[in-house]
């Protein structure tokens, strides 16, 4: 059974970007995980793409 919480993190993730699919919301939770990564690693996050 899916986590609840990760139900609900795809489900806002889905609903900001407006995506459907599997692939583009996944797409988005790399990029937004990357980005806080270089955020916390105090990372240009020009250099993550």
């Amino acid at each position: 059974m899916i986590d609840t919480h990760l139900a609900l993190t795809i489900g806002i993730i889905s609903d900001l970007t407006g995506a459907t699919l599997q692939d583009t919301i996944a797409k988005e939770i790399r990029r937004l995980m990357l980005r806080g990564y270089a955020i916390l690693r105090r990372i240009p996050t020009r250099e993550i793409t």
